[in-house]
């Protein structure tokens, strides 16, 4: 502890040296933070940018390993035989839903024509490409060298005469060649009778799957995708005339329209930086005319913009992609900056009235820069601990926020200082706060016969008191809470309070959810919308699993047909997995009349005649020899609509797996998504845990009596636990986006807390409701200005239509009002109660006493009776 305060008495006189040197300097300082940040975001105009929704699932996950090693043993069959399940990712497509205006079945002839329309448009889409033009029919995914579509079962005339005899079969329908095809993903909102037959239809999904088994065909598809949006848009525009709606989305669409609502919302930050801007002026305008601080009310705004460019540009500059998440960084960069410069601005009130400019500015940064030191590097190294999470989405985001809030304090200790250095010289030369012109005294102006608006408008001195130079903002917090806090009843009710607010914390921790709807991530005026929803309310949510077997195996062995049927069969007993179905090759051919097993060649020879011009030739590899290097077989999964229940079945097929003695790769497209519903939790937990212990650590440098750390550590957890019962309340689940969300509050939960405990332990008194009192007066207009101002920060984001900014908004309207309560209600009462005494703390150089401040503070007094 002895340690502790000798650094920190020694970084304080580091700080007052330093501080002297800015107001010495005051223009370099300035012109040193605009060219530093004003070079960095020149490499903006080189920014990465990246709106793939993998960047919310983990890198480097087992889905991602199964996924390239599966696209190493089976090629691209999109563009010679194509099957849904043989697909190696979710593939490229154009899918249309279809719905009566009246909810009426789509399964009449009156609405066969005006499908038949909508499909006719697609299929006539054309794009141009190096002075080619190309049709669908030439780039659309091949089976037999025809267009393969999930419309061409339903409108065959076969389909339709089975219709009019109300004979068609659901969910498994015969064609009139004998084969089986589902039509669960292609007719929704279906009504069967008793016997299985449809009755009505509400809604049809068409899917124009689109080759990408090549590099041209993959660019090709790409283009002819963003066409099909921009046409279907246009159809969508004359629906009045017709009797149907429809839906739309290609492959894209997810992450174009997540990118394209978060880059919308953007312009909310023009609105927020001049909320803030005349919020901070409001605020920060007491005085005089002379001693009028609205100008670095302003200046500290600025410098929070000025970091959030120049994050960006060394983000760009380090090669580090721009994904959407970043976009909220600047709303809360601006809060962080502002909550500093109000803390600045606290300690120049405090400091001596009757020093020099240079002086005063080097008291102020002497007392006040330790207190944004040890904010601004929690939050940094919160960030840092960030990086580590596995979620590219969380490192980017962390990175980003890091660098713009060490950009931020950089700024704030010289584009702010040298800010405030010239206004203190301003003030000590009696020059006007507007028009910087010297002042006359009012008796002056008087014998000049001025008029009494000029006496008030045109005079002004220096302040000699805390009182005069602050405004009533700033006055009010330490002028009214101390009256309440120091207030035994008032103190009982916090207590009462807190624990019933921790009852409804655990409460909502208990049954905060997890997964993400994909839904809720774009806005409801986005075409996707409509889609999402139709497609989830009225279509399965069923996905094909491949097992693949990597290692050559004796097939036909009857050993391994046995274990690998063992297999089979204990997934499909797994309540998710229909049971019907399956496709697999095996047993397929075991079950033929041309299967022989007499030996490898004959069983090898045999499986290639059996299975050549069909969907199980996909899912076969042969070498050279004539042996069986890699297989696959294919189940589907039942109706799962929850995302954290597709994620646990995928799990519980790994962990079946892994019971042969020879490896078994689980394998669907979605897969990769899947693992962000599995990872989220412990990925939250252990970049929290790490965080709180880095911020922690660097807490208890700062802080110079055990006790008081222990009260940041237990207020932390407690608005930890809050924020995280609170967002079930307010229904909110654990996501990959909220996890960025929680990972930010970690060091934003601890800085109100520090704020006060710091001004506890170097502010003096005579028992500890004094201290809490003389805390109150040093930080407790900075700690609510800097949350009214936080709030003000955020509080446009609650019309924005982004999921993003939406859960952002909440979450650090949580932070906020959690880490307020805890600074000015349940800490102070703490403190006066159990907190460090007098006699208990080490022998320190106080930076205020109560002799100087004791005017100020009309809220409290040492021998006030209700305490």
């Amino acid at each position: 502890m002895f340690l502790t305060q000798l650094f920190e008495e020694r970084l304080s006189g580091t700080f007052n040296k330093y501080g002297q040197l800015i107001a010495r300097n005051p223009i370099s300082a300035i012109m040193f933070s605009i060219m530093l940040n004003g070079l960095l975001a020149i490499n903006i105009l080189w920014m990465r940018f990246n709106n793939e929704l993998t960047v919310y699932a983990p890198s480097n996950s087992q889905a991602y390993k199964d996924s390239a090693l599966v696209r190493n043993y089976f090629p691209d069959y999109t563009g010679t035989n194509f099957y849904e399940q043989s697909l190696l990712d979710l593939g490229r497509y154009g899918s249309i839903i279809i719905k009566s205006k009246n909810d009426g079945n789509l399964l009449n002839e009156m609405f066969q024509s005006n499908i038949q329309t909508i499909i006719k448009t697609v299929e006539e889409i054309s794009i141009a490409h190096e002075d080619q033009t190309y049709l669908y029919q030439s780039l659309c995914a091949r089976r037999n060298n025809t267009c393969v579509a999930s419309h061409s079962v339903i409108f065959s005339d076969y389909f339709w005469k089975q219709v009019a005899f109300g004979n068609v079969t659901f969910p498994e329908f015969v064609t009139e060649d004998g084969r089986k095809e589902l039509l669960d993903q292609t007719l929704g909102g279906v009504l069967t009778n008793a016997d299985g037959l449809i009755i009505s239809v509400l809604a049809l999904k068409i899917n124009f799957y689109l080759r990408q088994d090549r590099y041209l065909s993959n660019v090709l598809a790409k283009k002819w995708e963003q066409k099909f949006i921009d046409i279907l848009q246009g159809f969508v525009s004359n629906e009045d005339d017709k009797n149907i709606s429809i839906a739309f989305a290609n492959s894209d669409s997810l992450g174009k329209e997540l990118d394209a609502n978060t880059g919308g919302d953007i312009k909310y930050f023009s609105l927020t930086f001049t909320l803030m801007i005349t919020y901070a002026s409001f605020v920060a305008a007491g005085g005089n005319c002379v001693s009028n601080t609205g100008h670095l009310g302003r200046a500290g705004v600025v410098a929070s913009g000025l970091s959030i460019l120049g994050a960006l540009g060394l983000g760009s500059a380090l090669q580090v992609e721009f994904v959407n998440i970043v976009g909220v960084m600047p709303f809360l960069i601006i809060g962080i900056g502002v909550d500093d410069m109000f803390i600045l601005m606290s300690g120049l009130a405090s400091a001596p009235k009757d020093k020099s400019a240079e002086e005063r500015v080097g008291r102020t940064i002497q007392s006040s820069g330790v207190a944004i030191t040890i904010t601004s590097l929690t939050n940094v190294t919160a960030f840092a601990a960030g990086m580590l999470s596995t979620f590219q989405s969380v490192r980017n985001f962390c990175f980003y926020t890091g660098l713009a809030v060490l950009l931020c304090y950089v700024n704030q200790m010289t584009f702010f200082l040298g800010c405030m250095s010239i206004h203190e010289r301003r003030v000590a030369a009696l020059r006007h706060c507007i028009t910087c012109l010297p002042t006359k005294t009012k008796d002056e102006i008087s014998n000049e016969g001025g008029s009494c608006l000029k006496k008030a408008c045109c005079t002004g001195s220096q302040t000699f008191s805390r009182s005069e130079q602050e405004s009533f903002l700033q006055k009010f917090p330490s002028i009214a809470f101390p009256k309440l806090v120091l207030w035994l009843p008032f103190k009982i009710l916090v207590l009462v309070a807190f624990f019933v607010y921790l009852g409804f914390s655990t409460w909502g921790v208990v049954h905060l959810r997890q997964g993400l709807l994909l839904r809720n991530l774009v806005s409801k005026s986005s075409y996707y919308h409509s889609y999402s929803i139709w497609d989830f309310d009225h279509f399965p949510s069923t996905f094909m699993i491949s097992l693949v077997f990597p290692s050559k195996i004796n097939y036909k062995s009857s050993k391994i047909q046995n274990a690998l049927k063992n297999i089979l069969t204990e997934i499909k007993n797994d309540h998710d997995i229909s049971t019907e179905n399956e496709i697999n090759w095996l047993s397929s051919y075991t079950s033929s009349n041309i299967y022989n097993n007499s030996s490898e060649q004959s069983f090898c020879m045999n499986l290639k005649v059996y299975i050549q011009n069909s969907a199980l030739l996909n899912d076969v590899i042969f070498s050279d020899n004539c042996t069986i290097s890699h297989s696959r077989v294919h189940m589907i999964t039942n109706d799962i609509k929850d995302s954290y229940m597709q994620g646990q079945l995928m799990l519980r097929i790994r962990k079946i797996t892994e019971k042969l003695d020879f490896r078994i790769i689980s394998f669907s497209p979605a897969f990769i998504y899947f693992e962000q519903y599995v990872a989220v939790l412990p990925n939250t937990i252990r970049t929290v845990g790490i965080a709180a212990v880095v911020v922690l650590i660097v807490t208890s440098i700062f802080l110079s009596n055990p006790l008081v750390i222990v009260f940041v550590t237990l207020s932390m957890a407690f608005i930890m636990l809050g924020i995280f019962g609170f967002m079930h309340l307010w229904g909110l689940s654990l996501s990959a986006i909220t996890m960025i969300h929680i990972i930010m509050s970690v060091g934003f939960s601890v800085d109100y807390t520090t704020h006060m405990c710091h001004a506890f332990l170097i502010v003096d008194g005579e028992n500890r409701n004094e201290r809490v009192n003389e805390a109150f007066i040093l930080s407790g207009g900075p700690i609510f200005n800097g949350a009214m101002s936080s709030l003000a920060g955020v509080i446009m984001l609650a019309f924005s239509e982004s999921y993003v900014f939406i859960s952002f908004f909440k979450v650090m309207v949580l932070v906020i009002l959690f880490g307020l309560g805890q600074a000015i209600f349940f800490l102070p009462v703490i403190l006066s109660l159990i907190g460090p005494s007098k006699t208990s703390m080490p022998e320190k150089k106080t930076i205020f006493t109560k002799e100087k401040l004791a005017n100020v503070n009309d809220g409290y007094s040492s021998n006030d009776t209700r305490i």
